[in-house]
């Protein structure tokens, strides 16, 4: 189950030093009454990247065990963003730690194969130069989006131990990636 007033209290951008854009962000979600649907769901991932980028690794711990039992009563793809965005804080709080052992940390969630192969990243990863071209047509939200989505994916994979293909070093170099893409995104730097 999600426990919403450790989330919120993840999530609160008061005592952070973010820019505007960050804090519009992380408020909106503090705001939200449920998130059990599309939105709700969709606000949990974009929490736990705004968190793991601009947040530390102790307000992501805090935001990981608000999140860390899956809740039987959402929708599949509510409980896969729930875990996604579980993994998003849980990978970056142990970023500069010891993480906990693999069993430990996907106690109660599950995983296909396909998503640990890398099957399931779509943004950045091995797309040549003409394919990026059309990125500058994107909005910030789409880049903000494109990257939440794989730093979730990735941290997944690195929540269930990586694969052949997606060792934790080639996740680690790609998650890094997408967060420096996020804090790139024009206002999302603090001055």
């Amino acid at each position: 189950m999600i426990d919403v007033a450790m989330l919120r209290k993840a999530v609160d951008p008061s005592s952070l030093r973010v820019a505007r854009p960050v804090v519009a962000e992380l408020t909106k979600i503090a705001a939200l009454k449920s998130f059990g649907n599309d939105r709700g769901g969709a606000a949990l991932l974009r929490a736990s990247a705004l968190v793991a980028v601009f947040g530390g690794p102790e307000r992501s711990a805090l935001l990981a065990a608000s999140l860390r039992v899956p809740d039987p009563t959402l929708p599949h793809t509510q409980r896969t963003r729930q875990r996604g965005a579980y993994a998003t804080s849980c990978f970056a709080a142990a970023r500069d730690d010891v993480p906990p052992p693999v069993e430990d940390r996907v106690s109660g969630w599950s995983v296909r194969q396909p998503l640990l192969d890398g099957l399931a990243l779509r943004h950045y990863i091995d797309r040549s130069a003409a394919e990026r071209e059309v990125d500058e047509f994107m909005p910030v939200s789409g880049h903000l989006d494109g990257s939440v989505s794989d730093m979730a994916i990735l941290s997944t994979m690195w929540l269930f131990g990586g694969s052949e293909h997606w060792p934790i070093p080639r996740i680690e170099v790609e998650w890094d990636r997408n967060a420096n893409a996020i804090r790139g995104l024009p206002g999302y730097l603090a001055d």
